[in-house]
């Protein structure tokens, strides 16, 4: 039995894990199996010869991505790494790779996420090793860093008030309780039983939308506001609405929505929408067009 009293409470976990405990009801991953999008241990490279051409690899390289394939089917890189996405790092002569891949991982579960940490170390040094024969300007590469845990994208969906979807994103729509304003990262759907992209995602493109307050909140739970990639929404809108960005954005609504509800006595399912709108825009929000 755990308790944690408080007046107003937001679940920033992540996993939602606050909220499923109070009893918020939730599922898991895609609707229709229920499989989540791969965990993934991220690396910071140094010894980046960036004045080489193409030296930043992001799904492009095609001569690379090739030679990946074949490495993959060799066995010497370990299946279901193998996507080649290599991001400029924040200093001069690093790369940041997003090319790690453990599948079937639930991150609710501890022992998913052990076996996922393992299997997603094991890949990094025959990454390396690649990288260094077949990539121009990874001749000296070496690991600065790793992420400190295994990096998990997708678990549970809570069931918000309201529920964004796909279909609000191809729309760009607005919402008339808009909290979150400005988003327009594409869908980006790993895949969950090979390498690259997940077959499923959507060859159309998001335009600009917005996130209604409806998706944080839960009408079987007054005094508890959700937030980041477990909010109230389909497991396609999540793989653009689950980014860092739009998540800071989404911490910035329910932050301010919890200290307006402390400050005037109300419970987030009695939020003025309006007044925690204006206070939002009088912070440097953008309002949305349309």
């Amino acid at each position: 039995m755990q308790k944690f009293k408080a007046g107003i409470i937001i679940d920033a976990t992540g996993d939602g894990d606050v909220a499923a405990l109070a009893g918020v009801p939730f599922y898991k991953g895609r609707e229709k199996d229920g499989l989540m999008q791969p965990a993934t241990v991220f690396v910071l490279l140094g010894g980046i010869d960036d004045k080489t051409e193409d030296v930043f690899l992001w799904k492009g390289n095609k001569n690379i991505i090739s030679k990946m394939k074949q490495e993959v089917g060799n066995g010497n890189i370990p299946f279901p790494a193998g996507a080649v996405n290599i991001m400029p790092g924040k200093q001069k002569g690093t790369a940041l790779l997003n090319m790690t891949s453990s599948i079937n991982v639930d991150g609710t579960k501890s022992e998913d996420m052990t076996r996922a940490e393992f299997e997603c170390r094991e890949q990094i040094p025959p990454i390396i090793n690649f990288l260094r024969k077949n990539a121009p300007g990874y001749e000296d590469c070496y690991v600065i860093r790793t992420s400190s845990t295994i990096g998990i994208r997708e678990t549970r969906h809570l069931q918000g008030k309201d529920y964004i979807t796909e279909q609000d994103l191809l729309k760009g729509r607005i919402f008339e309780d808009w909290v979150v304003t400005g988003v327009r990262y594409p869908f980006d759907i790993h895949s969950m039983s090979g390498i690259g992209q997940d077959e499923s995602e959507p060859g159309e493109k998001v335009k600009t939308y917005t996130i209604p307050y409806g998706c944080f909140i839960s009408e079987k739970v007054s005094n508890l506001l959700f937030t980041g990639r477990c909010i109230s929404g389909s497991h396609m809108a999540h793989s653009s609405f689950r980014m860092m960005p739009t998540c800071f954005a989404m911490g910035q609504a329910t932050g301010t929505a919890a200290a307006l509800c402390v400050k005037n006595n109300l419970l987030p399912t009695n939020m003025d929408v309006g007044l925690l709108q204006n206070v939002l825009l009088q912070q440097g929000v953008d309002k949305p067009n349309g």
